[in-house]
């Protein structure tokens, strides 16, 4: 038949077993010496047949030895069942033209549906190692385990890997060195957006596919209704907004991007992890309706914890210096590496809120289908072999983020005994002190109670921040820890009052 040799070169037919191959061509020679209803109860055979020979190929398989053909048997049943249904279709002219078209549109989406990631980290300097290791890592798991490169869009200010302070350069170490195995996850990372691009800006055109950056050279999501997405994001945040190495993305904006997508059927599912400080206030607002399923690292209320920090910053006997990865990040990355691809999002949701001891990781949005397996969004076609990974479970130093730059520098300054160093402690313990100096002030004029968790008036709370750090001084790590005060007086109407304060008090720049 015409029909099935115009479609035989879709790529997972292509990769058929042979004596699938040979069935199939066997009985479209001999079409024309069998009756109609012959013809149909033939084709009804080798679907079935198709089906129950790889479904029984894929139950034989242990999880240790093949993650590469269980996926390829998958799409290739898939991509099978769907051409001969197509050809009964077509053969027996139960639709008229038009309609059939449609009908085959429709099943070669699902034959071509792709799954796409977009992973951020969002800071900058030494101290915030961990930010773009855990992102490196990400990238490489997604590699590993079948993604296309080209359907990953990574964020990180590149600033780590070669730094002055990296004792080993080139490199990036997301956990602790247990043995030979540990990966430089820096090793074949590839970086789309580095440095002054990394920006809340381009963050939301990749996302949204805007193709107005294509000339530049950058890099954007091209997606369609049947694709998944996964996004990862890892760095500073606070009541209502992520933090940027030069600028804020606040939830409006990012919620905004997010219902674009979900209006313009740029996916199926999406499912989003977000590590950061209070990133549970970034999905107050995340409807169930429009297929997005989140993972905090924190609720709304608390700081989200670094971990291998020092003295368990250790790689073949020497220190890196800093925290090598995030708590949250590690337990969802070594799960990942670790765990089949049947496991459950629910199940290592699971794994993630019995794991992360320093904050309470929570679910948001779309629930519904958190019994899908992980392969569905975390693993491509093509997985190569798994490299297991020990998963720690020893007591490892933790810090909580907001004190991470002032441990690093008390830490940095007792192996150096340097003058610089002892400056650059002082200035951060100084600038601390302002923080809390302003905060307490300010909470105590305008009767601010502090318990404030959320940003409805986003606009204020922009403003608020702009005139402070304009008048002021810049948000610190530490200091991103006040914002709520800012969301609770904006959410009050209160911003004259504030706005006042910061005149009167704010007599350093």
């Amino acid at each position: 038949m015409t029909i099935f040799f115009l479609f035989y070169n879709l790529p997972s037919v292509r990769q058929s077993s042979n004596r699938e191959l040979t069935l199939i061509s066997y009985f479209d020679v001999e079409f024309n010496s069998t009756t109609e209803y012959e013809n149909l109860f033939i084709y009804l055979f080798i679907i079935l047949y198709l089906y129950q020979s790889n479904l029984y190929q894929y139950q034989q398989l242990s999880i240790s030895d093949s993650l590469k053909e269980n996926n390829q048997i998958i799409s290739q049943t898939r991509a099978l069942l769907l051409l001969h249904f197509m050809i009964i279709i077509i053969y027996y002219h139960l639709f008229e033209i038009n309609n059939m078209i449609i009908i085959i549109s429709c099943l070669l989406v699902g034959v071509f549906a792709d799954k796409y990631a977009v992973l951020v980290a969002g800071s900058a300097g030494y101290e915030n190692y961990r930010h773009q290791s855990d992102v490196c890592h990400s990238y490489k798991t997604l590699i590993r385990n079948g993604y296309k490169a080209e359907n990953i869009i990574v964020f990180a200010y590149d600033d780590i890997a070669y730094n002055k302070y990296n004792p080993f350069q080139g490199t990036l170490w997301n956990r602790k060195s247990f043995d030979s195995q540990n990966d430089n996850v820096y090793d074949g990372c590839v970086i789309d957006y580095k440095r002054d691009d990394v920006s809340p800006q381009n963050f939301l055109y990749a996302l949204s596919g805007f193709q107005e950056l294509v000339p530049e050279g950058k890099r954007v999501l091209n997606t369609t209704s049947s694709d998944h997405i996964f996004i990862y994001f890892s760095d500073h945040g606070s009541v209502g907004l992520l933090v940027f190495p030069n600028d804020f993305l606040y939830e409006e904006e990012m919620s905004a991007t997010l219902k674009f997508l979900y209006e313009n059927k740029k996916y199926e599912k999406l499912v989003y992890y977000l590590e950061a400080c209070e990133s549970g206030s970034m999905f107050l607002n995340l409807p169930a309706a429009w297929n997005i399923y989140a993972v905090s690292a924190a609720n709304e209320r608390e700081s989200s914890w670094a971990t291998y920090c020092p003295p368990d910053d250790i790689y073949d006997g020497f220190a890196i210096g800093t925290c090598l990865g995030d708590e949250f990040s590690v337990n969802f990355l070594q799960d990942t590496d670790n765990q089949a691809p049947t496991e459950t999002l629910d199940q290592q949701y699971q794994f993630l809120r019995d794991n992360t001891f320093g904050s309470h990781s929570l679910q948001w949005g779309d629930l519904s289908y958190t019994s899908d397996n992980i392969q569905e969004f975390l693993f491509g076609d093509q997985p190569q072999n798994s490299t297991q990974q020990k998963i720690n479970k020893e007591n490892v130093t933790r810090w909580d983020s907001r004190d991470v730059r002032l441990n690093y520098l008390q830490n940095k300054f007792q192996k150096t005994q340097q003058m610089s160093d002892l400056i650059e402690l002082q200035e951060e313990k100084k600038s601390r002190e302002l923080f809390d100096e302003f905060f307490n002030q300010i909470s105590s004029s305008l009767k601010l109670k502090g318990d404030h968790h959320k940003s409805t008036n986003q606009k204020c709370l922009k403003q608020t921040i702009r005139e402070f750090e304009n008048s002021c001084f810049k948000f610190s790590d530490y200091g991103l820890k006040y914002i709520k005060y800012f969301a609770e007086a904006c959410d009050n109407h209160l911003l004259n009052q504030v706005q006042d304060a910061i005149a009167l008090k704010c007599l350093i720049k």
